[in-house]
């Protein structure tokens, strides 16, 4: 069975960065059926998300978190590997204005309004056959994906002790 989930950017990040939820995320993007291994998980993400996952590892080399050595390694692994993970939503005017409307009904910043706009269009275009899960590791964001209708979860959720020192991507 094949399973749907929307990746905003900060759960992609604890994929590449060891954080809090990293552990169950990589266990989410790496699922394989043992008999065949192909990936048991189609995963979806918006374009804009690119540039926000790039933005989010520079500023965590810039507080100290990882070195600019650690944060170029990884920043060039997502960029060959975010297309192969996940299919890329494009953005378009339609999105756009999806995302706008959201922000008049949820205490959201802009690219959060428009990851949740792509996943409730998708929802949309995937149908109730296909029931998509939005992934978000911040609260506020998955309650008004919640709210639009979509299945929620957390990598904070799923937090495994000492997880923190996991070994970066």
């Amino acid at each position: 069975m094949t399973n749907y989930y929307y990746l905003d950017t900060s759960a992609q990040v604890k994929y590449y960065v060891a954080e809090p939820g990293t552990a169950w995320i990589r266990q989410l993007v790496d699922a394989t059926d043992p008999d065949t291994g192909r990936r048991v998980n189609q995963l979806f993400t918006a374009t804009i998300t690119v540039a926000e996952a790039a933005a989010a590892f520079a500023i965590i080399a810039r507080i100290g978190r990882i070195s600019e050595r650690i944060r170029d390694r990884t920043f060039n692994r997502y960029m060959k590997t975010v297309s192969a993970y996940f299919h890329l939503l494009p953005v378009t005017e339609h999105l756009i204005d999806m995302a706008a409307h959201l922000t008049q009904l949820y205490s959201l910043k802009g690219y959060d309004t428009v990851q949740v706009a792509a996943a409730v269009g998708l929802q949309q275009t995937l149908g109730t056959k296909h029931p998509l899960t939005f992934v978000a590791g911040d609260n506020v964001v998955t309650a008004a994906a919640q709210a639009e209708g979509l299945a929620v979860d957390n990598p904070f959720w799923h937090v495994v002790e000492n997880e923190i020192y996991a070994t970066p991507r």
